[in-house]
């Protein structure tokens, strides 16, 4: 008698994105099947890219933007600062406000690979942003993503 096993060929990138939240991890989650955890969307004749992450349970959502007005996104590092129209935020369903990018809150986007053909996103993300109505601040730390992309 012979025992043997395959081993599947695992050629598919998995979807993620992780961060830390003011230094605690933090992880999208959606137990609601209309909602995705996270999602990529690639827009203005690829002058413009928007990503964003949920986490249902704790009713949060922590996302950035990028907008180039004349260059298509291409990999590589955009500043996260609301000057040029690319920020990033955070935002907690408590009815306080988000907490957005802006002069002092600053952070960094890194690009490192876009795959048209597979429609793949991939890169690192840290920001720090105040809530303009609590004055309280929030950083963002140690961010990844590795998302499929959708183009509108």
């Amino acid at each position: 008698m012979t025992i043997g096993s395959c081993k599947k060929d695992n050629n598919e990138i998995n979807a993620n994105f992780k961060c830390k939240l003011n230094g605690t991890v933090w992880n999208p989650y959606s137990d609601d099947l209309k909602l995705s955890e996270a999602e990529a969307h690639l827009t203005n004749g690829d002058k413009e890219i928007f990503i964003k992450a949920r986490n249902t349970k704790s009713r949060e959502e922590i996302g950035f933007g990028i907008y180039t007005s004349a260059a298509m996104i291409t990999p590589g590092r955009y500043a996260l600062n609301m000057r040029t129209l690319q920020f990033g935020y955070y935002s907690k369903n408590d009815f306080k406000g988000e907490y957005k990018t802006k002069a002092g809150y600053e952070g960094e986007l890194e690009i490192i690979s876009l795959d048209k053909s597979a429609k793949r996103i991939t890169g690192r993300f840290r920001f720090k942003c105040l809530n303009e109505t609590t004055l309280y601040a929030s950083e963002i730390t140690e961010g990844e993503f590795n998302l499929a992309y959708f183009d509108f």
